[in-house]
């Protein structure tokens, strides 16, 4: 027998192989039998259609892709900490060209608090507008690699979304968020809009 992945191939006895392929090598099955099945009579019938010993161990692909279990999470954190970058970089710049129209806020009564809520309430924006748009987007695109992936290894795709902590997502975004955009408002509520206004 001859297999390119999973679920993909014919089962015939490798004496009718080497009628067909003179040069064809004995090989290795992989097999797995499934719970509560007679194991005996399933090696058996191994035996006999592969006219020697059969061994059942776990499929080579089964077991690689175990190994990268923690794959998800780590991709996570990297695209969490890029965004996290792309924001505090985004709010920086942001106070730092606008620090004219911060410093007139100033002038017309706004006190460094509220000037620091402006920063929040902006890096707030930025996170619900890339949840909006993130979330969804996201659940869809994994939700499409996941069943390219499964149908490509031989078995069957059942994605699964936790709800929890897919809800938990949203929170903890807002909250970092702010967390992020903690310093950038401590530099715009700084701002003195007397040296800043003379320098325009």
């Amino acid at each position: 027998s001859k297999w390119n992945k999973l679920s993909d191939g014919a089962l015939f006895s490798f004496r009718d192989l080497k009628r067909i392929r003179p040069e064809a090598t004995a090989g290795v099955l992989q097999a797995h039998v499934a719970p509560g099945a007679d194991r005996a009579a399933a090696l058996r019938r191994l035996t006999v259609a592969f006219d020697g010993p059969s061994i059942a161990v776990r499929p080579t692909d089964v077991g690689d892709f175990g190994g990268v279990e923690a794959l998800p999470l780590l991709i996570v954190a990297v695209f969490a900490g890029a965004a996290a970058a792309a924001l505090a970089h985004a709010l920086v710049t942001s106070v730092r060209r606008r620090r004219r129209e911060l410093a007139i806020l100033k002038t017309l009564g706004f006190t460094r608090g509220q000037v620091a809520a402006a920063v929040a309430w902006q890096a707030t924006t930025v996170a619900a507008v890339g949840l909006l748009i993130g979330l969804p987007l996201g659940l869809g695109i994994g939700r499409f690699a996941w069943n390219v992936f499964a149908e490509d290894l031989g078995v069957v795709p059942e994605p699964i979304t936790p709800i929890g902590l897919t809800m938990l997502v949203l929170p903890a975004t807002i909250l970092l968020a702010n967390l992020i955009a903690a310093l950038p408002a401590q530099t715009a509520a700084r701002t003195q809009p007397a040296l800043v206004l003379r320098a325009e």
